[in-house]
């Protein structure tokens, strides 16, 4: 979060599905569920000025941030930043 800039998180969604683990079928249909925290509603999010775009078509913008060799085993992690426009 540091690297995107994000200080505080006003609203959180995801999405749930259950699969089963072997044919991937789905068990239950997917929900999406929000979390709104105390500063939902009254903070705007400011979006992250450096980077490099790499892609900007159909009203999606995505912002390389860089990466970093911390993550698991053999592996790293890249950030992005996407925006729907």
């Amino acid at each position: 979060m540091e690297m995107a800039g994000i200080e505080n998180i006003a609203d959180i969604e995801m999405r749930v599905e259950v699969r089963d683990p072997d044919s991937y079928d789905l068990i239950l249909d997917p929900v999406l569920s929000t979390i709104q925290t105390s500063v939902s509603g009254s903070y705007e999010q400011t979006l992250p000025e450096d980077g490099d775009v790499v892609l900007e078509q159909d009203g999606v913008k995505i912002t390389y941030l860089g990466y970093d060799m911390d993550g698991f085993f053999w592996s790293g992690n890249v950030f992005l930043y996407r925006k729907q426009q």
